[in-house]
């Protein structure tokens, strides 16, 4: 497949299928460990990863070297986390 075809064809299906499997992903996995444990730490819980969310952000709007790489390994591994605890929970 051409380099066109991917940008002009593909990529336009392939990119907002991405984000919505990855949406419904996140918000599975992230219900079944909230839902696991008491109300109070479920609080605890979301307030502590939406700040790790910010800070994340946060960093790769400020570091404007970073490389791509880097950002893909580090959402690969907190998929796996978060896949891994949602499924134990």
């Amino acid at each position: 497949m051409n380099r066109e075809t991917l940008d002009r064809a593909v990529l336009p299906l392939a990119i907002p299928i991405a984000a919505i499997v990855g949406i419904v992903f996140f918000v599975f996995f992230f219900s079944r460990i909230l839902l696991a444990v008491d109300p109070i730490f479920a609080t605890l819980i979301a307030l502590g990863m939406s700040l790790n969310v910010l800070t994340a952000c946060a960093l790769i709007a400020a570091i404007p070297g970073l490389r791509t790489a880097i950002i893909v390994g580090a959402v690969v591994v907190g998929v796996v986390l978060l896949g891994g605890v949602g499924v134990l929970a």
